[in-house]
C-alpha cells in the first residue's frame, strides 16, 4: 500500500461533501465552530476529501455573507453564500492537485500569519492512474546577492528593525517568493480544471472575509511588530493601534488584484514583466537584496519521494531540504519496535504516560538527527559546511538498525541527559506552517505543506505602484 507521509498525521479540518457529516458553521459570523471531536470521525464520499487549518479553504458549506455583489461585509447580514473552494473544486470535476491549489490559495488569504504567495512549499503528488508519485520542491530561495554569514553579526541592510533579528524582519529577511510559481507547475502537470477557476475564489474572498479565531489570537500576539511597518499597519491592526479581532472583517484589495492578475496570466506576473520588477525594486528600497533577475530565474524542482516502510505501508515523504520526510520515517520505526516487546505486552496495554514518554523521546532522537539534514549538494553534502553530510544522516534516520539502536537506549524510568540525543545545535523556535491533504474520487492524493517560515513572515507589505499589489513576504 502507497500512503503520503502527510496523510497520516491528524487532519485538522475534515471537510465532507453530499451523503457526510459537515462541520458546522456559524450562521452570523461564517465561522467554523471551534468544537474538536473527541472521538473517531468517520467519513464517507464519493468524490474525495480536503482537509486543511481552515475549513472555509476547504469544505463545501454554507456561510451568511451579504450581497456578493460588494466589498463590503457586515457579519449581521444574512446572505447565503456557497463556497467555492477546496471541495468544490472536486465537485466541479477537479482531481487532487486541483483542490490543493485552490486550498492553498484560500489559505494565504485568511491564515496569512502562516503561509502566502511570498512564501514557499513542498507537495507529494501520487497519480493513481500511473501508481507514480513526485515530490515538487518550491521552497524560497535565498537571492543571488545573499551570503552564508549575512546575519552573522546584525550589520548591514538585512541587520532588521531595532532589536529585531534581520533575518525575520524587515527586507533583507524577504526571499524570493516561490509559492505561485509551485503550484503553478502542479497545475500544469496534473491539473485538469481551468486555472482562473482555482485563483478566482481566493481572489474574491481577499476583498473581505471574517476574521477567525486563528488569525484573531496570531494578529494579537503580533501586533507591536505589525506596527513597525505602515503597509502592514493598515491591513491587521485598527486606526487606534488595536489588533483587530475575531469577527471583524479584514479587507485587503491590493492582495485582490494580485490574485486577479494571477488568475488571468499565471504565475508569471510575479516573476517577469512589469508587477515582478516593482516587486524587486519595493524589496530593495526595504533593505533586501532581491532581485528582478532572481525572480526570473527562479524555477521550482521536481525530485523523487522519499520512500520507506513502516507498519506494513510504503510512506512516501519529502527529501531534504524537508526534514518531514526522514524525521517521520525514524519516529515510526522507533515506534514500531515496541510492538514486539519481551514482556509480550502490546502499546494499548501500557499505561498512558509510558507510551506518550516513548513517543516524546522518538521525537527528541529525530528533532537531533534532522539538524544534520539540509539543501543537497552533487557530492551528497551541504553547501555551507563540508562536514555536513547530509546523504550520511538521511541513511542513519531511515536505518533500522540504526533506529533500533536509538530505541535501546530509551528507559521508561526517565528521559536521556540531553547530550546523549546528539544534537549539535539547540533548537530553534518553530513558528509552524499550513498544511492541505486531498484525496479525489480516483485515488489521487496530494499533502502540501506551505510557509512564510515566521508569523507574517518578514513583517513588511509590499505596495506596488497603481495598488496592484500587496504580499507579506520572507527569507
Amino acid at each position: 500500500m502507497v500512503l503520503n507521509c502527510v496523510l497520516v498525521l491528524v487532519l485538522m479540518g475534515v471537510v465532507t461533501f453530499r451523503g457526510a457529516s459537515v462541520t458546522p458553521s456559524n450562521a452570523k459570523t461564517g465561522e467554523t465552530n471551534t468544537h474538536r471531536h473527541t472521538t473517531n470521525t468517520h467519513v464517507e464520499t464519493n468524490l474525495g476529501l480536503v482537509a486543511a487549518d481552515e475549513p472555509r479553504c476547504s469544505e463545501v458549506r454554507i456561510a451568511r455573507f451579504p450581497n456578493p455583489n460588494t466589498v463590503c461585509i457586515d457579519k449581521t447580514d444574512t446572505f447565503l453564500f456557497q463556497s467555492q473552494i477546496g471541495a468544490a473544486v472536486l465537485e466541479d470535476g477537479g482531481v487532487a492537485v486541483d483542490a490543493a491549489v485552490a486550498t492553498a490559495l484560500c489559505l494565504g488569504v485568511v491564515h496569512p500569519h502562516s503561509s502566502g504567495i511570498g512564501g514557499g512549499a513542498f507537495a507529494v503528488v501520487f497519480d493513481a492512474k500511473n501508481g507514480t508519485s513526485e515530490v515538487i520542491e518550491f521552497r524560497e530561495e535565498a537571492p543571488g546577492g545573499a551570503s552564508f554569514d549575512m546575519f552573522s553579526n546584525g550589520s548591514g541592510s538585512g541587520s532588521g528593525v531595532g532589536e529585531l533579528r534581520g533575518s525575520e524582519f524587515s527586507g533583507g529577511a524577504v526571499a524570493v517568493p516561490s509559492e505561485l510559481a509551485g503550484l503553478h507547475l502542479a497545475w500544469t502537470r496534473h491539473g485538469v480544471l481551468p486555472w482562473p477557476r482555482l485563483v478566482a475564489p481566493s481572489m474574491e474572498l481577499a476583498k473581505g472575509f471574517i476574521i477567525g479565531p486563528a488569525l484573531a489570537e496570531a494578529i494579537e500576539s503580533e501586533k507591536k511588530n505589525l506596527a513597525l511597518f505602515e503597509q502592514t499597519k493598515s491591513i491587521f491592526l485598527n486606526e487606534n493601534g488595536s489588533a483587530k479581532q475575531r469577527g471583524d472583517v479584514l479587507r485587503n484589495p491590493r492582495l485582490a488584484e494580485t490574485l486577479r492578475l494571477v488568475s488571468e496570466f499565471g504565475s508569471e506576473v510575479l516573476r517577469t514583466g512589469a508587477l515582478a520588477e516593482a516587486l524587486a525594486l519595493d524589496i530593495q528600497q526595504a533593505g533586501g537584496f532581491v532581485t528582478k533577475e532572481d525572480l526570473a530565474q527562479y524555477v521550482p524542482r521536481v525530485l523523487q519521494p522519499l520512500s520507506f516502510h513502516a507498519l506494513g505501508y510504503e510512506i512516501l515523504g519529502v527529501p531534504p531540504p524537508s526534514s518531514g520526510g526522514a524525521s517521520l520515517g525514524l519516529i515510526l520505526e522507533f515506534m514500531a519496535g515496541f510492538l514486539g516487546e519481551a514482556d509480550g505486552r502490546p502499546p494499548s496495554q501500557l499505561d498512558r504516560g509510558t507510551q506518550q514518554h516513548r513517543l516524546v523521546e522518538a521525537f527528541k532522537h529525530a528533532f537531533a538527527m534532522r539538524g544534520n539534514l539540509g539543501d543537497l549538494k552533487g557530492d551528497g553534502n551541504f553547501a555551507g559546511d563540508e562536514n555536513l553530510n547530509i546523504s550520511g544522516a538521511l541513511g542513519d534516520m531511515l536505518d533500522p538498525v540504526f533506529v533500533n539502536e536509538l530505541r535501546q537506549m530509551t528507559n521508561d524510568a526517565h528521559t536521556l541527559p540531553v547530550e546523549e540525543y546528539g544534537a549539535r545545535w539547540n533548537q530553534v523556535t518553530d513558528s509552524g506552517t499550513t498544511h492541505v491533504s486531498v484525496v479525489d474520487r480516483f485515488g489521487n492524493a496530494v499533502a502540501l505543506t506551505s510557509t512564510i517560515n515566521t508569523p507574517f513572515g518578514s513583517k513588511v507589505r509590499l505596495a506596488f505602484p497603481k495598488s496592484q499589489d500587496c504580499l507579506t513576504i520572507q527569507y
